[in-house]
């Protein structure tokens, strides 16, 4: 009745996304970037953009939040090695900022990038 409940942040996308709300403003998303494990649309109430692979649709969303919503600031959930990719796909944000250590979460990463 301890070791699991004691461990089991630490294997979830929960307190991440309850972190993405504590922290974030009215107008600033949360993007699944290659993700398709389910967790975060359960606990995100199916209110996140979901993008399990990357590409066009993926950037064009991107601008299109920059340039027509104004979106300075979006959060993305990812795994912790796939951080490197959505650099890669952003393209160059003013920061990019991986929100949640490796001894949090070893599984997902909560990620916020300024425009």
């Amino acid at each position: 009745n301890v070791y699991l409940p004691d461990v089991a942040p630490h294997w979830s996308a929960g307190p991440l996304i309850a972190r993405y709300y504590h922290q974030r403003a009215p107008n600033e998303p949360l993007l699944a970037f290659q993700m398709n494990w389910k967790g975060e649309n359960f606990y995100s109430g199916n209110q996140l953009a979901s993008f399990p692979s990357t590409g066009q649709p993926f950037r064009d969303y991107i601008v299109k939040l920059v340039r027509e919503r104004d979106v300075k600031t979006m959060y993305f959930f990812c795994t912790p090695d796939r951080v490197n990719s959505l650099k890669m796909e952003l393209g160059n944000p003013k920061t990019l900022e991986t929100l949640t250590p490796p001894t949090l979460n070893n599984k997902f990463a909560l990620v916020r990038a300024t425009f």
